[in-house]
C-alpha cells in the first residue's frame, strides 16, 4: 500500500527546494546594458550607455562587473529638446571628457571626475571632439545635414570658449589650429590656420564658386569639398595651399 504524503511534508519540501535553491544560485549584480561604447583611461575600463529617452549612464569595470558610477538624464540639459547622443572624446587632468550631439543644434560638454560619483556640465554651446594639453577644439552647434557647423575652440582651465565662426571642419595638426570658414551663401571659403588660443590667424587659401559647396575637408597641405550641381548631385574637388 502507498503511503500518502501529508500536506505538512509537502511544505518541508518545498521550503528545503527554495533554501537550496539560493544557496546554490549567487545573486547576480546587475550588468551594463548590451549597448553603448566601451573605453579605457589609463589602467581604468569604462561602459557608457545612452539611450532613447535621453538616459546617460557610465559603468566602471570592477573585476567581472560593470558597476554604475554616473548617471543624467540629458533631457535636463538639452533646452531644444533636440534629441541626439553622448560620446566619450579624451581624459585630461583626471578628468573623461563626454560631448553631446544634438540631432541639429547646440552642443554640451560633460566632464565627470575620476573616482567621482556624478556628471558635470562643462560648458553649454560647445562640445569638444579634441585637445593638446589645456586647449580643446569642437563645435559650438551641430549639423546631421549638409549644413555647415558652429566651430571654437574651448580652454579647458578657464572654460572660456572662442568661436571661430562656421564651417565644416576643426582639425589639431602639428600644433596648431586648421579649419575652414564658410560663407553664410556657401559660395565661399577660406581654409584658416591659427594658433592653439585661437590667435596669428592666417588665411591659408580662399575657394570661391558660383555654386554652393558643401563638405569642406582641411588637411595640412589641401582642402576637398563638394560642388553642388544639378537634381541634388555633386562634383568632389581637391584644392591645394
Amino acid at each position: 500500500m502507498k503511503k500518502k504524503i501529508s500536506m505538512k511534508n509537502i511544505l518541508v519540501i518545498f521550503f528545503l527546494f527554495v533554501v537550496v535553491f539560493t544557496i546554490t544560485i549567487p545573486t547576480v549584480p546587475v550588468k551594463a546594458e548590451e549597448y553603448g561604447q566601451t573605453f579605457q583611461s589609463g589602467r581604468r575600463k569604462y561602459y557608457l550607455t545612452d539611450n532613447d529617452t535621453g538616459e546617460v549612464k557610465l559603468y566602471e569595470e570592477k573585476g567581472s562587473d560593470n558597476i554604475l558610477v554616473a548617471q543624467m538624464q540629458i533631457n535636463d540639459y538639452d533646452k531644444e529638446k533636440s534629441g541626439g547622443y553622448t560620446e566619450y572624446v579624451f581624459t585630461y587632468n583626471h578628468k573623461l571628457y563626454f560631448t553631446y550631439y544634438p540631432q541639429g543644434g547646440t552642443t554640451m560638454t560633460f566632464s565627470y571626475k575620476i573616482g567621482g560619483d556624478h556628471f558635470e556640465l562643462d560648458q553649454y554651446g560647445m562640445g569638444v571632439i579634441n585637445h593638446k594639453n589645456q586647449y580643446a577644439i569642437g563645435y559650438t552647434s551641430y549639423a546631421t545635414d549638409v549644413s555647415s557647423m558652429g566651430l571654437g575652440l574651448y580652454n579647458l582651465k578657464t572654460k572660456k570658449v572662442k568661436k571661430l565662426g562656421n564651417g565644416y571642419t576643426v582639425k589639431l595638426i602639428s600644433g596648431k589650429v586648421y579649419y575652414d570658414s564658410m560663407s553664410s551663401n556657401y559660395k565661399k571659403f577660406k581654409v584658416i590656420r591659427c594658433n592653439l588660443d585661437g590667435s596669428r590667424k592666417k588665411v591659408l587659401k580662399t575657394v570661391t564658386n558660383k555654386k554652393e559647396m558643401v563638405g569642406v575637408q582641411v588637411y595640412k597641405h589641401y582642402a576637398t569639398y563638394c560642388v553642388m550641381i544639378e537634381n541634388g548631385r555633386s562634383v568632389s574637388k581637391k584644392v591645394r595651399y
